[in-house]
């Protein structure tokens, strides 16, 4: 059985660098960073900012449903939502039928960052789609949920 160790060290080199994985890896990163040195100064981090587009998008979304969309596990989610509220931007309450179930609401606040924050997105999208066009930025969309897709259900 090949090890992941095993398998990358038999690698030559360069070949590493011409995998999709690794492109796809490569970007994951330039993205977060981009973003990251573009909410520098707001109070914000790239996490808790994808918790903020959802509610912007969704308010008084289930917590449960938040943490699936972000593929993030719920104490990652807890914690970060724990920030947003003790900076102001959230409030949770627990869901009036059922107690076990909480729901993250903006506040006042928090719904008047969208305002400053996502012209930030609008010029972090501008930047990373320059010269490709809408038609390979969907074929591209697709392509990627198919791998995750494949993935998910081979085992």
């Amino acid at each position: 059985m090949t090890t992941l160790s095993g398998l990358i060290t038999s690698m030559t080199k360069g070949s590493l660098e011409s995998t999709v994985g690794y492109a796809i890896h490569r970007a994951a990163i330039a993205i977060k960073k981009d973003i990251s040195a573009r909410l520098k100064g707001c109070g914000v981090t790239v996490e808790q900012f994808a918790i903020l587009v959802q509610l912007w998008d969704r308010d008084g979304i289930i917590q449960r449903d938040l943490t699936r969309q972000l593929l993030k596990d719920k104490p990652n989610v807890t914690r970060i939502l724990q920030k947003l509220e003790g900076k102001g931007y959230i409030k949770r309450q627990t869901h009036p039928q059922d107690r076990r179930i909480h729901l993250v609401f903006l506040t006042a606040t928090g719904r008047d960052l969208e305002k400053e924050l996502m012209p930030i997105l609008d010029d972090y999208r501008a930047s990373a789609y320059k010269g490709i066009s809408r038609d390979t930025q969907e074929e591209l969309k697709r392509t990627l949920v198919k791998i995750a897709q494949n993935l998910s259900t081979s085992g």
